[in-house]
């Protein structure tokens, strides 16, 4: 039997029987998840799985074979096929939806959730492998997830209400960007601050003040983690060197 597995790919009755007109690029079904319609897309998309004969790809049933197994490729093959057939458009519209999501009336924890939602649903689709690589890693894996959670601390800050664009700019200029429950925890405690005030105009004054105390200690704190053991930017003000 040859590494594509053979003939027996091409018998229609075989799981791993793929049709010339089938490849990823094609719906599996008209009917597209919006998010409320999970039945109707549910049902849809098992009857089709099932009619060509893909179902187990889903339910787990037909394992993964290992790399070495003849029928690897032709199970990645199908496997692609039945996963990513329709997904292109649900990552789009969740896409769109990430870009138009504004804070609104919402408060900071609810607009966080919305957001952590749509992450999660879109990592499933376009999920980043691990590596076992660890510190000598040179594929470059860690450069796309560093990248992955700079855009999602920008588009959570860029999403938020005009009263908190004094954090928002402050976090901004922070190299390396925070991370996402860093700046999370940053906005939840400006947001009881907030509340804490009756918004007269010396209130907002106020309220100014210690959200920048409340940045700078956060940017303090981040600055002196890059720094330890790196010869960082205090390095030589220690005891007995003037203070």
């Amino acid at each position: 039997m040859s590494r594509n597995g053979g003939g027996f790919n091409q018998d229609p009755s075989n799981h791993f029987f793929l049709h010339p007109s089938e490849n990823p690029s094609l719906a599996i079904t008209n009917v597209i998840f919006n998010g409320k319609n999970y039945g109707d897309w549910s049902r849809s998309m098992v009857r089709a799985l099932k009619s060509k004969n893909k179902i187990k790809f889903i339910d787990g049933s037909l394992p993964r074979p290992e790399i070495h197994d003849p029928t690897y490729e032709a199970w990645e093959r199908c496997n692609t096929y039945a996963v990513l057939s329709g997904d292109k458009f649900r990552v789009a519209e969740l896409q769109e939806e990430l870009y138009a999501l504004k804070q609104g009336d919402m408060n900071v924890t609810a607009y966080f959730t919305e957001l952590k939602k749509m992450w999660e649903e879109l990592d499933s689709f376009r999920t980043i492998s691990s590596c076992s690589y660890g510190r000598d890693c040179s594929c470059g894996l860690g450069v796309v997830r560093n990248f992955r959670t700079e855009d999602q601390v920008t588009r959570f800050l860029r999403g938020l209400n005009e009263q908190y664009a004094g954090v928002r700019s402050q976090v901004m200029l922070m190299d390396p960007l925070p991370s996402l429950n860093t700046v999370f925890s940053l906005l939840t405690q400006q947001e009881r601050q907030f509340q804490s005030f009756d918004f007269t105009s010396d209130n907002k004054l106020i309220a100014a003040a210690r959200s920048a105390t409340l940045l700078n200690t956060a940017e303090d704190s981040h600055s002196r983690g890059r720094g330890r053991g790196r010869g960082g930017r205090n390095q030589g003000f220690g005891r007995g060197q003037g203070g």
